[in-house]
């Protein structure tokens, strides 16, 4: 009996000298500490979170970029539709699940500035956020123009930041940049399935070709601003920048343009910058039953043809290639 005594003091002893493992996050809240944001895993987690705005072809249901097309001349659908947004309305997810990103954005950024990680892995985890954000931005400025630009975490009762009045689109672009050229200056992944620095490029690119463009040719009456070729070779220079860093690394294209579509690995394949992998019975989409079948189904336009560039780099109607040649007809 003495000796069962001891044994559970002994016991009862290492598991308060150990109490250490037994302690838990709270379950009920946030955790927001220092040590929190100082765990490199809690803040791959908190990334990681990002990658469901990249739907794809859409996982369980008709979203994603491709479905999306098919209110632009690139792609026909199987009915045809009326154009019904004329109007904003009061209450909009398009307005607010981006600020909702932004806000997460804000507290990745805000928590791993106060981590006691090194300076370069903090300042890639913020340029991943800023990424993001840059991205939710500029969403939400090709729907709406002028839109409120938020970088800090605000409370759901601060009135005077949420009833402010939006900030003039020129000034949002002008901060997506900066946080553009972050993240191109500070993310460090290479792994094509998760956020990496030649998406960041990538995007910059992509962005700032619009951007560009649109400044070059917007008019006070259609986009209440006229066009200002200043602002538009900024951002276009900017996209050139981006463009020859990603042209100097080992991208090269495919010649068989299909088979990035229907391939069923693209880890290896030397044209994708970022992509999101599918997998049977695990995580699959249903563009095939969309795009393929006997009735009438979405699908490319002829005019989406026709934009695809030449070798000299234009379109079909100004090309001086022979599009004979080539094996295109018109």
């Amino acid at each position: 009996m003495k000796k069962l005594f001891i044994y559970g003091t002994i016991v009862l002893m290492a598991l308060t000298s150990c109490n250490d493992l037994l302690d838990k996050e709270p379950l009920d809240t946030f955790s927001n500490t220092p040590e929190y944001w100082s765990n490199t895993d809690n803040l791959e987690n908190q990334c990681n979170t990002f990658l469901n705005n990249y739907s794809g072809y859409g996982n369980g249901s008709g979203g994603g970029w491709f479905y999306f097309k098919t209110l632009s001349d690139d792609q026909v659908d199987n009915d045809s539709h009326t154009w019904t947004y004329t109007n904003v309305v009061a209450k909009s997810s398009n307005w607010s699940d981006p600020f909702v990103e932004i806000r997460r954005a804000a507290y990745i950024i805000e928590g791993v500035r106060s981590s006691f990680l090194d300076n370069a892995v903090k300042a890639n985890y913020e340029g991943i956020a800023r990424l993001n954000r840059a991205w939710e931005y500029f969403q939400l400025v090709r729907m709406y123009g002028d839109v409120q630009w938020i970088d800090k975490v605000i409370d759901s009762n601060d009135k005077e930041t949420l009833l402010a009045e939006r900030t003039d689109r020129d000034i949002v672009m002008d901060n997506v940049l900066d946080d553009l050229k972050y993240a191109c200056e500070n993310m460090t992944g290479t792994n094509k399935q998760r956020f990496n620095k030649d998406m960041a490029l990538a995007m910059t690119a992509d962005i700032c070709l619009w951007e560009g463009t649109f400044c070059k040719y917007r008019t006070q009456n259609e986009n209440g601003k006229a066009a200002d070729n200043t602002r538009a070779q900024k951002f276009l220079q900017e996209c050139v920048i981006a463009c020859e860093a990603l042209m100097a690394k080992n991208y090269k294209l495919r010649e068989d343009y299909q088979s990035i579509y229907n391939s069923v690995d693209l880890s290896k394949d030397t044209e994708i910058i970022f992509y999101k992998p599918y997998s049977k019975d695990a995580f699959m989409h249903s563009t095939i039953d969309y795009t393929v079948n006997t009735s009438g189904t979405h699908g490319m336009s002829k005019d989406a043809f026709d934009s695809y560039l030449f070798l000299d780099g234009k379109p079909l109607a100004t090309t001086e290639e022979n599009t004979k040649r080539c094996g295109y007809t018109c």
